[in-house]
C-alpha cells in the first residue's frame, strides 16, 4: 500500500509540473505580446522625481497619437524604432530647460523586470520589450506603462477605466490571460468595503479619532499577489498528498 502511495504521489507531482510550465508558458506569451514604457529618474529627489513626470507628460503627448494609430505589435515597435532618437532629444531639451546636468538615453530593447501593477494590471515578472527613458544615472524610482496596446496613452487622455485597460488587452492576448493579470480587482474591492465600514463605524466617537481612521484606511493598500492557478493547484495538491503518509 505504501509503495502505491508513492507511486501516485510521484505521478500527481510530474501531472503538476507539466502544469506548472504550461502556467509558465502562458505567462511568457503575455510577454511577447505587450510593449512597455518605463521613465527612469536619476534619482528619488523632489526635483529628479519632477522632471521625470514632466518627460513622461511630454513623450506621451507628443508620440501618443502616433503610436496608438498602430494596429500590431511590430508596427508599434517600428514606429517607437523610428521615432527614438526624437523621443531622447525631447527629453533632453526637457532636462535642459530645468538647469540639470544629466542627460537621457532612450533605448528599445529587453529587460528583466520583476513583478510590477500599473492601474488595474498585475504583470509577472519576466522579460519583456520596453522603451526606457533613462534619466542620468538612473538611480531613482521609474514610472511605468503599457505603451502596446496603448494603454499609457487612453489613461493620459482622460484616465484608463478598467473596463477599457480589459477590452484592450483582449485585442492582443486571450481572455483567460486577461483574467490573470487583472485578477487582484476583486480583492482590492474587497479592501475598498472593510475600509468604508470601518470609517462608518466610527460613529459617537471624537472627530480626531474619526480623522486619523479615515487617514489610516485611505491609505490602505490591497495585498496584490500575482500566481498561476496551476502553480497553486500544484502546492494544494502536494500538502494533500502529503497529509495522506
Amino acid at each position: 500500500m505504501k509503495k502505491i502511495r508513492i507511486f501516485c504521489l510521484c505521478l500527481v507531482i510530474l501531472s503538476s509540473l507539466i502544469l506548472v510550465k504550461s502556467g509558465n508558458s502562458s505567462a511568457e506569451n503575455v510577454n511577447l505580446k505587450l510593449i512597455r514604457f518605463h521613465v527612469v529618474a536619476n534619482s528619488d529627489s523632489e526635483g529628479d522625481q519632477s522632471v521625470k513626470l514632466q518627460i513622461r507628460d511630454e513623450i506621451l503627448q507628443k508620440y501618443g497619437p502616433i503610436i496608438s494609430e498602430s494596429n500590431s505589435r511590430n508596427e508599434s515597435l517600428q514606429l517607437i524604432s523610428e521615432n527614438l532618437k526624437d523621443i531622447e532629444d525631447t527629453a533632453n531639451s526637457i532636462l535642459k530647460k530645468e538647469g540639470k546636468s544629466y542627460s537621457a538615453n532612450a533605448v528599445l530593447g529587453d529587460s528583466i523586470f520583476p513583478i510590477k501593477q500599473y492601474g488595474t494590471i498585475t504583470l509577472p515578472a519576466g522579460e519583456y520589450t520596453a522603451l526606457k527613458v533613462v534619466l542620468g544615472e538612473g538611480g531613482g524610482k521609474n514610472w511605468w506603462c503599457v505603451m502596446f496596446p496603448p494603454l499609457c496613452f487612453i489613461d493620459v487622455t482622460r484616465g484608463l477605466t478598467s473596463d477599457e485597460t480589459d477590452e484592450e488587452l483582449r485585442k492582443v492576448i486571450s481572455s483567460k490571460d486577461v483574467e490573470s493579470i487583472t485578477a487582484f480587482k476583486q480583492e482590492t474591492s474587497k479592501t475598498e468595503v472593510v475600509a468604508k465600514a470601518q470609517v462608518s463605524n466610527t460613529k459617537g466617537t471624537s472627530e480626531n479619532k474619526r480623522a486619523n481612521i479615515a487617514k489610516k484606511t485611505n491609505t490602505m493598500q490591497p495585498s496584490i499577489e500575482f500566481r498561476l492557478k496551476s502553480v497553486e493547484m500544484f502546492r494544494r495538491t502536494f500538502e494533500r498528498l502529503v497529509s495522506l503518509f
